[in-house]
């Protein structure tokens, strides 16, 4: 009986984590491509790697056949650099509310709603469980690119790939939550709440307290401790 309540109660997060990215991509349109001003912005990742094999960001933009690359990560005060056609594969640097940095096959910055990260075809399920987990071991050893395209991609996903890259973050949360933590204090509102949702439905009563634990260890200031205690 637990085991059935507790499949339901995921179930629902799921629902709840899928209506949030269309919230957000809503949300960011309807707001001019101006996302949680209020919050503390994200850094460039310290690397500047490329992102992990296997998994790759393309332009794709529901709204226009193409997408143009900006100087800074504000519309309004930035300069359009070059325009990129839909289906183009970009490299990510960094990221900064609700924007990516990227270094090719142009250098800017593009809106985060107008880019989809593909792991592989659904139907390949094999290599698709490959290229998640390589997100996963990525993202738990400490790689904050890794870690974001995680957590892009499984906004994004459907099917197969959606239950893997959420299996994969409830994974993290519970080898390094420090570092879920922190990545979810860079993201829009609607996707660190979505991921909260999902990681109280998921989550073992152990498994809770332990993330508890350290969002208790966060600066005051942390959105996602925050939002949980919230919560949102």
């Amino acid at each position: 009986m637990q085991s059935n309540i507790r499949h339901i109660l995921k179930t629902v997060a799921l629902l709840m984590f899928g209506a949030a990215i269309a919230l957000f991509l809503s949300n960011c349109r309807a707001d001019n491509r101006s996302l949680d001003q209020a919050e503390p912005t994200a850094t460039e990742n310290a690397t500047n790697a490329a992102e992990p094999t296997g998994c790759v960001t393309l332009i794709s933009d529901p709204a226009a056949p193409i997408t143009n690359v900006f100087s800074n990560p504000e519309e309004q005060s930035s300069e359009i650099l070059d325009e990129l056609p839909n289906n183009t594969e970009v490299v990510v640097t960094g990221y900064q509310n609700g924007w990516l940095q990227i270094s090719s096959p142009a250098a800017g910055w593009v809106f985060l709603g107008a880019t989809t990260v593909s792991c592989g075809d659904t139907a390949a399920i094999q290599t698709l469980t490959n290229n998640v987990n390589t997100l996963k071991e990525q993202a738990i050893g400490g790689d904050r690119l890794a870690a974001d395209t995680l957590i892009r991609y499984a906004f994004q996903a459907d099917g197969a790939g959606t239950e893997l890259a959420l299996g994969a973050i409830t994974e993290w949360a519970q080898t390094n939550p420090e570092l879920l933590i922190s990545v979810l204090d860079e993201q829009p509102q609607s996707v660190r709440n979505g991921v909260l949702s999902l990681l109280k439905f998921s989550l073992s009563p152990d498994a809770q307290s332990a993330f508890e634990a350290a969002l208790i260890e966060q600066n005051s200031n942390s959105p996602t401790a925050q939002a949980w205690q919230r919560g949102d």
